[in-house]
Order: C-alpha cells, then structure tokens, then sequence
C-alpha cells in the first residue's frame, strides 16, 4: 500500500512539472515575439530532464517565465503577481523585481515597478499568511533552518560538496 501510494505521488508530482515546463516553454516562447527558437535552450536543456523530478522548482520557473512575459506585454499588475507567486515557491523570483526596476527606471517609470513590487509581495503574503496561520511553527521552521541547508540536487554548489570542498570561514 505504502509502495502504490509512493508511485501515485511520484506519478502526479511528474505530471504537474511536466505541465510547469510546458507552460514555462510556452511563456519563454511569446516573450521573445521575434525569436521563439530562444526558448529551446531551455526546453532541450538535458538539466531540465536531469533535474526535473528532483523538486519543486518548475513551479517557480513557471511563475517566472510567466512574470517575463506579462512584463514585456506590459501588464505590470500580472507580472508582480506571478512574481509573488513564484516566490512563495521558491525565493529567486524576487530577483525578478530587481530587473523590473533597472528596466522601469531606463524608461524613466519608476512607478511601474513599484506597482510590480507591490503585486508581488501582497501576493506572496497572500499565499504564505494562512500557511502561518494554520502552522506557524513549521513556517517558521522553514526560514529557520534555511540559511544553514546545504546545496540541493541539481544546484551548482552541489558539485563543491560533491568533492567536500568547503570555504573556510
């Protein structure tokens, strides 16, 4: 029973990151109007097979590349929410506001990002606040424990403990 349990968990958990990767190719795709061909590099990386099982992160990815598109269409309000969205999967999202900012501010339209920025971060409060509510302790366990948790599979700095390669602090 526990075995069939694991096979049904396995079998969803691979069917909604395939979705993830097929809507994260779709949006990279009609982000670059002009030159969709771009998007291969991410949809026939061998990482995104290698990796692909390994966790949750085609969730964030997906969010992300959604926020690239709704970013370069413009729809500002759509690209701080998917930002909030992506973050409350995975924190690198938030980078995104970084770029929003650079890319407003060229423009001379500071106030769109900080429209984005505040999107993104009621949205990630939106998503994260009833977590709280329901378990603090675990939530807070998260962010406690965060700053300390080694590299995971298919991160970079895996290859450095791969090798117990460690820098001296």
């Amino acid at each position: 029973a526990v075995r069939e349990e694991a096979v049904r968990y396995v079998a969803v958990a691979a069917i909604l990151l395939l979705l993830a990767a097929l809507v994260s190719t779709a949006f990279l795709v009609r982000t670059h109007r002009f030159r969709p061909w771009d998007a291969m590099g991410f949809a026939a990386a061998p990482l995104l097979v290698l990796t692909g099982l390994i966790g949750w992160d085609l969730l964030a990815v997906a969010a992300t590349c959604g926020a690239l598109w709704a970013w370069s269409r413009r729809r500002v309000l759509l690209a701080g929410g998917l930002v909030g969205l992506g973050a409350a999967f995975d924190l690198y999202p938030f980078l995104l506001l970084l770029a929003f900012l650079l890319s407003a501010g060229r423009a001379g339209r500071l106030a769109v990002a900080g429209r984005a920025a505040g999107v993104a971060i009621v949205t990630w409060v939106a998503i994260n606040l009833p977590t709280y509510l329901i378990a603090p302790t675990g939530w807070l366990g998260f962010w406690e424990t965060w700053p300390d948790a080694d590299p995971g599979y298919g991160a970079f700095w895996e290859v450095f403990a791969l090798v117990d390669w460690h820098v001296d602090s």
